[in-house]
């Protein structure tokens, strides 16, 4: 009975220090990983391969202060701050480690983007844009996989993503064009692609975010080959629970925004993806999904799953998004002089959306700023 009684203390108190880590903040993650993460995961393999100085190393961990650990807080806090009476068994511990996973791979990045800011910088284009934007100019030949990352049911973001699609299918009409969408649910058995059939599938499958059907419908008729990547069994909770104010209170989110249910979700996904590519060789896909399932700064992320397809990320930030991604914001931020120049030429046309393009020449500036092309909606002129 003793050994019993032992043994059950002993899982109770390993369960609570479970329980207990997860509720850390990211910072307090990062605090317990700067001494060994960024030094053995980035600063010896950068000073020998691009010949970072010790002192420069120095100068990265005494500037990692409280404004760094404030937009690392910033960007996880969504994935990360769950309510842990709730979770399904196991997503408690692997929530744990891939939560760690992520505020390495920031710090990571972070250290990145610190020491090698001219370098990268020099690799980065900026500019400030009145109206539409052709992204047929940044889009890369090779690239197969272009994932389209934005913040959910947003006029703006949703009306870019459309264009980026028409705008590439008129330039390239020879290619096997598809559209895959977080915002419709897979369809297994309908084809070895999953592909919507038609209008009518389009009510039926655009379950979770209505907000997305006209989009889909003008996509079907344009003859776009649309395929849903979400699981319909997860849609069918989400209806159930719906998306509500303690949404981050209920057990639903664990398999949703947590990064145990985003690496899930996004292994789900990749699945159909391999299958489009594998059915059609040719195929050049569009992947219109949030900017955690699209960012390279997101471990388990799509365009990492699926790095043999040359992806491409372009990210979608309306105004007040900048926490999503504070290491573009960190290490590539606009400077005064162009953000001057966009309220001009705001003023000289107005009506029209004002942009700021940043577009990332090399895979290492992407790799830092979490994407290769982000368009960012100005705020509306005063």
């Amino acid at each position: 009975m003793k050994k019993i009684l032992s043994l059950y203390i002993c899982l109770m108190t390993l369960c609570c220090a479970a329980r207990a880590q997860t509720q850390k903040l990211p910072s307090a993650i990062a605090k317990s990983l700067l001494g060994n993460s960024v030094r053995q995961t980035a600063a010896v393999p950068a000073q020998r391969a691009l010949g970072v100085s010790a002192a420069r190393q120095s100068a990265y961990l005494k500037s990692f202060g409280q404004a760094a650990l404030d937009d690392l807080d910033d960007m996880l806090e969504g994935y990360c701050n769950l309510n842990v009476k709730v979770p399904p068994p196991e997503a408690l511990r692997r929530h744990y480690q891939l939560q760690e996973q992520m505020v390495a791979n920031w710090m990571k990045r972070d250290y990145a983007g610190f020491v090698l800011s001219d370098a990268l910088r020099e690799k980065v284009t900026m500019e400030a844009k009145v109206g539409r934007i052709d992204y047929t100019q940044y889009f890369p030949a090779g690239a197969r996989l272009l994932a389209l990352g934005e913040v959910h049911e947003n006029d703006w973001a949703a009306s870019q993503v459309e264009q980026a699609v028409y705008q590439y299918v008129r330039a390239y009409p020879e290619r096997n064009v598809y559209y895959a969408s977080e915002f419709i649910d897979a369809v297994p058995g309908r084809g070895p692609v999953y592909l919507l059939s038609g209008e009518q599938d389009v009510e039926r499958l655009v379950r979770k975010r209505p907000f997305y059907r006209d989009m889909t419908r003008r996509l079907v008729r344009a003859g776009v080959r649309v395929v849903g990547l979400e699981n319909p069994a997860l849609s069918d909770e989400l209806l159930k629970v719906g998306y509500k104010a303690d949404f981050a209170n209920t057990e639903l989110a664990w398999k949703t925004i947590s990064p145990a249910g985003m690496a899930e979700r996004n292994s789900y996904w990749s699945g159909i993806l391999r299958r489009i590519y594998a059915y059609d060789p040719d195929a050049v896909v569009f992947v219109h999904a949030g900017l955690g399932h699209t960012n390279y700064n997101h471990p388990g992320s799509l365009p990492l799953l699926l790095k043999e397809f040359k992806p491409f990320v372009a990210e979608f930030s309306p105004e007040g998004t900048q926490e999503l991604n504070t290491l573009l914001e960190r290490h590539m931020p606009l400077p005064w002089e162009l953000r001057s120049a966009g309220r001009r030429m705001q003023r000289s046309a107005p009506g029209k959306h004002l942009q700021y393009v940043r577009f990332m020449k090399s895979k290492a500036a992407a790799l830092v700023a979490g994407c290769d092309l982000n368009i960012r909606l100005a705020p509306p002129a005063e």
